[in-house]
Parts: C-alpha cells; structure tokens; sequence
C-alpha cells in the first residue's frame, strides 16, 4: 500500500526539498485508506512533525526531523509508527512495513477537520510537554492515541484512534493474508 502524506504550508515553508506530488483527484482523495495530514511543532527546540491518519485520527510524533535528513522520513516514519503501535498491539514488523508501502507527499488536501485535530493534539503536546519531560516520543503518541475524540462522519460519534487503527491494521492484516 502507498502512504499518501499531505503536508501542512508551516512544513512546505520550513522544508523547501521536501519532494511533493501534484494533488491527486478528489475522489481518489476521498477513497485512499491510507492518507495522513502532517504538521510540525518545536518541541524542547526539536522540529518534531506530528501526522494524524485521516480516518482513524490516529497520531504518529516524527521528533528531531532535519531537512538534511529527509530521503530518511520513511524510516523516521516507520520507526515511530511501530514503536507506539507495539506499544499496544504485537504486529509482525513486515506487516506494518507493507501497510507503510512508499510515502507519497503532497500538498495539503485542505481537509478542515483533519487539520483542526493536528492542530488540537499540538496545544496537547505544547501543554504536556512539560509535564512529559523525559518521556520518549513513542509513548507521548501513544497516550495521545488513547484519548477519545469525535469524528463526524454524516453524525458524531465518538471514537479511540488507537482502536481505529489497531481495525484497520488488522483488517489490513487479513487482506494481504488471504
């Protein structure tokens, strides 16, 4: 599977030779189950880019990311998806890497309620820092994932991004299994 991040203007701005794609159609937008929206946030003086998959809500926290570094976003990526995601369920490593498959970054999609729930989960991550401290960035995502929050879908209903994920995940699973 491709991993499509649409990434935040702060990011464009601040990482210039990130490699961006042309918008794909909407539709294709709309049906892609593996899209996630990207922002970034200083952290303690670390650029840290904090991404939420557009239908789970879950977040993943990217800390330290370099533009001298980028050709190596997809391992940053990868590890710190894997480490928060094993934090609550075991997943095979080859799994989770086919679910990564290629990271594709584009422009933001201008996905309104995405984007407002990056931008909650950051005024989270700037008031905890402090209180977090030492804590590494695995588990800091990995409580942010635990909170509930609402998802409007036609109506509200209130979901656990780390439940969503941990459904796609497995129902990903069992589709390459088959």
């Amino acid at each position: 599977m491709e991993t499509w991040i649409y990434v935040s203007d702060k990011i464009r701005k601040n990482y210039k030779k990130l490699p961006l794609n042309e918008l794909p159609v909407k539709s294709d937008m709309e049906k892609h189950p593996n899209s996630w929206n990207a922002n970034y946030v200083a952290i303690f003086g670390k650029r840290c880019w904090v991404i939420t998959h557009s239908i789970t809500r879950y977040t993943v926290i990217i800390p330290d990311v370099k533009a001298s570094k980028l050709e190596k976003i997809r391992f940053f990526f990868l590890e710190n998806f894997m480490n928060q995601l094993l934090e609550t369920q075991n997943f095979e490593e080859d799994i989770i890497q086919s679910f990564v498959g290629e990271i594709k970054f584009y422009p933001t999609n201008g996905d309104k309620s995405a984007i407002a729930y990056i931008n909650k989960r950051i005024e989270d991550i700037n008031c905890w820092k402090y209180e977090l401290g030492d804590l590494p960035f695995s588990v800091a995502g990995s409580r942010i994932n635990h909170l509930g929050t609402k998802l409007i879908d036609g109506k509200s209903k209130y979901i656990r991004p780390t439940e969503q994920m941990l459904d796609l995940m497995n129902e990903y699973q069992k589709s390459i299994k088959k």
